[in-house]
């Protein structure tokens, strides 16, 4: 009961620091999308009414955060939809970083982390609506999922989800897919005797699975 108390609190310290960092931006506070979000939010507009991106209107940015702005405007309408998202976004990457840490390495360094993790996020003044915001839980889910699945030598679906998920990476900015090339980078040069080779072609081909899968 004790645990689950602290754990609760921690949730909640994370959700209300997450509120705080994202208050400058509220469109209480600022009236005006940048040109780029409203540019997002004319686009999910129309495809909230049925229209296709690249069809019945062009942009040459991927399709991932014209759905996120689709997505804000059912929330709300649209400025403080995409704030709201941009919280969670924030809270639920947080957190992932912060369970992650704390398994490896304890509490004080999982604290200390999150501290610097948010201290970061000043660029916030200017904005929410970029894309490196809403891939924050992806790439953090990727890093989990990866750490998490390194002991296990036989096929595991945590491949194919870090696949799909890096998918989901490249589709919302084609840039943001450092993590998942560190990861097969990682996964070709750490296991490079003859005996570690079938790992690495299970490992491989689980991620190009899932990728593949994520980008349909």
């Amino acid at each position: 009961m004790k645990n689950k108390f602290i754990c609760l609190i921690i949730v909640l310290v994370l959700f209300i620091v997450a509120i705080y960092i994202f208050l400058p931006i509220s469109p209480s506070i600022k009236y005006w999308l940048d040109t780029d979000g409203t540019g997002f939010l004319y686009i999910g507009q129309l495809i909230l009414d049925g229209k296709a991106p690249y069809v019945d209107v062009w942009d040459h940015k991927p399709p991932g955060i014209h759905f996120i702005y689709a997505l804000a405007i059912l929330l709300g309408n649209g400025r403080w939809g995409i704030w709201f998202l941009g919280i969670i976004s924030l809270f639920i990457s947080s957190l992932l970083g912060f369970k992650l840490i704390l398994r490896f390495y304890g509490i004080f360094p999982a604290i200390s982390a999150t501290i610097m993790y948010f201290s970061g996020f000043n660029i916030l003044r200017k904005g929410a609506d970029y894309p490196e915001i809403f891939v924050l839980p992806l790439q953090f889910a990727i890093l989990y999922l990866f750490i998490s699945s390194e002991r296990k030598k036989s096929f595991s679906f945590k491949y194919i989800a870090i696949g799909f998920i890096s998918a989901l990476c490249f589709i919302l900015k084609q840039t943001l897919i450092g993590i998942p090339l560190s990861v097969l980078i990682y996964w070709f040069f750490v296991n490079r005797s003859y005996k570690d080779l079938s790992t690495v072609m299970v490992r491989i081909a689980g991620f190009f699975m899932g990728f593949v899968f994520g980008l349909l």
